[in-house]
């Protein structure tokens, strides 16, 4: 009972999970990142204990692993990947968002350019009719 007491005061698990990403990386690191973190798939659970515990699945290894605890009675945070190994597991993240990113742009121009050369060329065709 006392979770949900907290996720209606806190109004959202949001905040915390984002505010000990920022002590995890530091303000500079965490800014630095903050325009991939709609791109992070997160996973948070509340256990028995009224624990949050924090989860992200790393694309590039294909697995989820847990980051970090957040006690939600007193704040305060455990954390499963030293400081270190958690920003390099981020960069390597960003590293293979970034190279997906270009794969589907190149895939999409592609069929942009399908379409258009489709389009032309069926004017053309329609054309050609009209004149004979």
């Amino acid at each position: 009972m006392y979770s949900v007491r907290s996720i209606v005061k806190g109004g959202s698990f949001n905040d915390t999970v984002f505010e000990t990403f920022r002590e995890m990386l530091g303000d500079e690191k965490y800014n630095e990142l903050k325009d991939f973190l709609d791109f992070y798939r997160i996973e948070c659970r509340v256990d028995e204990k009224n624990r949050l515990v924090i989860s992200i699945y790393f694309s590039y290894e294909k697995k989820w692993y847990d980051v970090a605890m957040v006690d939600l009675n007193d704040g305060s945070i455990k954390k499963f990947l030293t400081d270190r190994e958690f920003i390099s597991k981020i960069n390597n993240e960003n590293l293979y968002i970034l190279s997906n990113l270009e794969s589907e742009i190149k895939r999409t121009s592609t069929v942009i350019l399908s379409i258009i050369a489709f389009l032309i060329g069926a004017s053309i065709g329609i054309i050609i009719l009209q004149i004979l």
